[in-house]
């Protein structure tokens, strides 16, 4: 059974198992210690009861033989005396020996012996001297000493015996006992260091060599992963290192999906992606190359890019190329090239530079169908400039001559369709030149002349302008007029007023008003429409402004409308350096306003979209 052990838990087993064996083996020392110094404790008190028991047995001898001689009684108390202490000695020697006769070694049976015999000897002597000393002997005093003589004799004979025993039975067993106890911490020391040794290195291969192995299977994932080979079977585990190689099979299996859908994006992607080296040669390039320019992939790889272009092109292409690779940054722009049946295709490029792969990277956008569409936008604009706009020029002519009476006085319903005919023409009239307008400003040829006016006469200016509009519709248009000056095109910024107040008038219902307003902010003013018509949507108040946006599709028929008219009055004020924009509540009116800059000074400025 494996265990699931992390790199952590690992690392803490390496160093604790080896720990808690060393503490293991000094508590072991340090109890083998401890017995040793208890044993030399006892061996030193068994030394002191030996030396207090020979002591005491030489200086009772010599009692007994002056006792022998003189008869005193103070030596029979000092007697008694000593024969206390001698046996508490001899007990102290006893209890320093095995209490069992087994567990006794021959030695130890021989001074149990000598002790009892010791024992016995002054018990027998303190005996005799007791009847002496109450006077109650039997035997003569011949007797007397002679028995104190042969009782000192055999305490003399056995002071030395037990001595040399003491001394031979100490010596032999704390110096055998010490060697003995040497011996085995010696052993023990030994046997700790190379068994602490040899588990420190088991642990280390055993946890070496299922981490080593499992990294090296990490790194020769990584070897096949830049290579794009399959990778290793999973390592097996719970630890860091298979966490770490799962993490990276799955980065590993996002990467191939990436780079899978990676390709399938270029390989079907309608815009040719290439790169292109710093001799300008491709390198590569995506299969969109065959619809683009007619030529397989492998037909344009390490050719010049600019064998694709047209000659007049070239050297624009290769400054383009060198900006991009001395800037390090982006840029676009177009060019013409050829197509492998020489027809020409325009080409919008978007080029960046990659400083890792020293090369320009290029997506190259086919605008051909947008140029031809252009062309086509061209062509119809000057059509609608010249072909319509001038008959319907004099259409108008020819209307307000017949409404004046030039060719005699019309009928009430001929005069009701001539006036209708005149607003039908004028609407056509005022439609082209929206048309004329929004290609000035896709051209970049709208101008303004900005100039400081006072900004009260090109309001009343457009008020007066759609006065008659204004009764037709039953619809009041208000102005309190305004002190402010600003920077203007007075022309186009009526034209703006025009088309801000028209719109009002459309949606406004009869019988109300529309206010025109000016509010003086800091360094600018705001002119605001306001009207009581149905509101703007709050998910039409931004598109609004947008080329033929409106916010019903029925409006240009029911209105009369093009869906340019804020387009342009966008525009116009977005040129003036102001800002556009409506504020509106569905179904309470709409308030159209636009800022423009307050400007006393009467420099002229040109101002060109």
């Amino acid at each position: 059974m494996k265990l699931g052990l992390t790199l952590s838990h690992k690392a803490i087993m390496l160093v604790l198992v080896p720990l808690v064996f060393e503490i293991g083996f000094v508590v072991l020392l340090v109890i083998m210690l401890h017995q040793t110094q208890q044993q030399v404790r006892k061996d030193q008190e068994f030394l002191l009861n030996l030396n207090t028991v020979l002591g005491k047995s030489v200086k009772m001898a010599r009692i007994i033989g002056d006792y022998g001689a003189t008869r005193k009684l103070e030596l029979v108390d000092q007697w008694q005396s000593d024969l206390k202490e001698i046996h508490l000695a001899l007990d102290r020697l006893r209890q320093s020996l095995p209490g069992k006769e087994s567990a006794r070694t021959g030695d130890q049976n021989d001074a149990l012996l000598t002790i009892n015999g010791l024992e016995s000897c002054l018990e027998q002597t303190d005996k005799i001297i007791g009847e002496d000393a109450k006077n109650t002997r039997d035997h003569s005093a011949f007797v007397m000493l002679s028995r104190l003589r042969e009782t000192r004799d055999i305490l003399r004979k056995l002071a030395p015996a037990a001595e040399k025993f003491g001394e031979g039975l100490t010596a032999n067993t704390s110096i055998a006992r010490q060697e003995q106890n040497n011996r085995k911490i010696l052993e023990y020391l030994l046997a700790g260091i190379v068994g602490n040794i040899l588990l420190a290195l088991s642990l280390a291969l055993y946890f070496s060599r299922s981490t080593v192995n499992r990294l090296d299977v990490l790194m020769d994932n990584t070897k096949r992963l830049s290579a794009g080979k399959a990778l290793n079977p999973p390592v097996r585990g719970s630890d860091e290192i298979a966490h770490l190689d799962r993490v990276f099979n799955d980065m590993a299996d996002a990467l191939v999906a990436a780079a899978r859908k990676e390709r399938a994006i270029i390989e079907n992607a309608a815009d040719v992606i290439c790169s292109v080296d710093k001799e300008g040669k491709l390198s590569a390039i995506s299969p969109a190359c065959r619809e683009v320019w007619g030529f397989e992939p492998e037909e344009l790889i390490d050719k010049p890019l600019s064998d694709l272009l047209v000659p007049e092109d070239r050297a624009a292409t290769i400054q383009a190329f060198e900006k991009v690779a001395e800037s390090k940054g982006r840029t676009s722009w177009e060019s013409r090239s050829r197509h492998k049946d020489r027809s020409i295709v325009y080409i919008l490029w978007s080029v960046q530079w990659s400083e890792t792969e020293s090369a320009l990277f290029l997506v190259a956008h086919d605008i051909s169908a947008r140029k031809e569409v252009d062309r086509i936008k061209q062509e119809f604009v000057s059509m609608v400039s010249h072909d319509l706009r001038t008959p319907l020029t004099s259409v108008q002519f020819f209307l307000n001559m017949l409404s004046d009476g030039a060719y005699g006085k019309l009928s009430d319903n001929g005069q009701k369709k001539a006036d209708l005919a005149d607003r039908n023409v004028c609407r056509l009239i005022k439609l082209i030149n929206d048309l004329l307008d929004i290609e000035k400003m896709e051209s970049g040829q709208f101008q303004l002349h900005l100039e400081a006016v006072p900004l009260s006469p090109i309001l009343e200016r457009s008020i007066d302008s759609l006065n008659n509009i204004a009764e037709t519709c039953k619809v009041k248009i208000e102005f309190t007029g305004s002190s402010a000056q600003v920077s203007a095109d007075p022309d186009r910024l009526e034209q703006v007023m025009i088309n801000l107040l028209g719109n009002a008038l459309k949606f406004s219902p009869p019988d109300t008003k529309v206010c025109v307003r000016v509010e003086d902010l800091n360094d600018s003013v705001e002119v605001q429409v306001v009207d009581q018509g149905r509101g703007v949507p709050a998910e039409m108040r931004e598109t609004i402004f947008q080329r033929f946006k409106q916010t019903d599709a029925s409006d240009a028929i029911e209105k009369k409308g093009s869906g340019l008219g804020l387009a342009i009055a966008k525009t116009i004020v977005e040129l003036h350096g102001g800002q556009i924009g409506v504020r509106s509540e569905n179904g309470k009116g709409s308030t159209f306003w636009f800022t423009l800059i307050s400007r006393s000074e009467s420099t002229v400025q040109v101002c060109q979209a």
